[in-house]
């Protein structure tokens, strides 16, 4: 994650942009970050919705905060 872009979306959502083009190793590495995430069970996490170039992260923020 290198390069990635970190976006808010409102009080409840953040996108990470890890590219701006369709690539093979691009959605790799976002389906693997949308893994690690599910995997770690993250309190107040709510969804997720990987893209071919990000992946938007839901979360309750009165449980989670952004920064966390």
């Amino acid at each position: 994650m290198r390069n990635a872009r970190f976006l808010l979306m409102g009080d409840s959502a953040l996108t990470v942009e890890f590219g701006r083009e369709i690539d093979p190793q691009i959605n790799a590495a976002i389906r693997a970050f949308n893994d690690a995430i599910f995997n770690a069970r993250i309190g107040g996490v709510v969804e997720t919705v990987p893209t071919y170039c990000s992946l938007t992260v839901y979360y309750e923020p009165n449980v989670i905060r952004c920064g966390e």
